[in-house]
């Protein structure tokens, strides 16, 4: 067994600065895009559509087939990160281009009036925004100092607790023009990715690492979850899912409640 300790990361002052500074912008950015639609625009642009009733029946099924394309999609990402070499590095080429999926599509949500269409868009969104974030986490542990890391992750959920309210107050605004408002949201959403790659220290060519080892069968058992002596992640696995579970199934509802059950109009 391979016994080498991993090279020290070592920032200067400004590095430090920058990428803290980066981690909050970018979580900040993306939050912010993502919930003016998913807390106010998706649910009234479904409303408007389908009406009362099937509005409410589709935007669960849609929010559980991104579920599942996001939990697939950060998997993914993030073992493809880890092996690509470039001149640009191997996280920067993905944040780039997975920000500007998910501003593109995140836009067209608002312009389709299918609902079918509208969950296809919205789960290629959810893979272009972990096409970004699974590459963003990453870099904690391949650029940012050990004593450095609860910080940088500190600023990163300030950001998306910020962006969460502040998406839907911006959100709100755009409840009657919607369009514009879907734009907004997928220039926030693209801006995530620039502005983390211009703020961060530039990253590093990857072209002369090492290829990973093992093909792709190992590619593929790379996604198999822990199995043995895994108490600890299963019991953190458990948790986070009920929480998660039981937090949204008021916060992608609270649009509909306040219509449906409080009497409040869209307007």
């Amino acid at each position: 067994m391979d016994t080498a300790k991993k090279p020290e990361i070592k920032l200067s002052k400004s590095g430090r600065i920058r990428f803290t500074a980066g981690f909050f912008v970018c979580a900040i950015l993306w939050m912010t895009g993502l919930a003016i639609v998913s807390a106010v625009l998706l649910p009234q642009h479904l409303r408007d559509i389908a009406g009362e009733a099937a509005s409410t029946t589709i935007f669960g099924y849609v929010n559980a087939a991104t579920a599942i394309a996001s939990l697939v999609a950060n998997l993914l990402f993030g073992n493809l990160s880890d092996r690509t070499r470039s001149r640009f590095g191997r996280r920067t080429p993905w944040i780039f281009w997975g920000a500007i999926l998910a501003g593109v599509t995140l836009f067209l949500i608002g312009v389709v009036n299918n609902a079918w269409l509208i969950g296809i868009i919205y789960c290629v969104c959810m893979f272009g925004l972990n096409m970004m974030l699974a590459p963003v986490i990453a870099t904690l542990s391949d650029r940012v100092p050990d004593d450095m890391r609860a910080t940088m992750s500190a600023f990163n959920s300030a950001g998306t607790t910020v962006g969460s309210s502040l998406g839907t107050l911006i959100g709100a605004k755009f409840i009657t023009i919607q369009i514009p408002g879907f734009a907004t949201a997928g220039i926030l959403m693209g801006l995530a990715g620039i502005a983390t790659i211009v703020v961060w220290p530039r990253e590093q060519s990857s072209k002369d690492l090492p290829p990973v080892e093992g093909g792709f069968k190992e590619f593929l058992a790379s996604f198999r979850p822990p199995m043995h002596n895994a108490r600890d992640f299963w019991l953190a696995f458990t948790g986070r899912t009920l929480l998660i579970f039981s937090y949204y199934m008021i916060l992608n509802y609270q649009l509909y409640i306040l219509e449906s059950y409080i009497g409040q109009s869209k307007t």
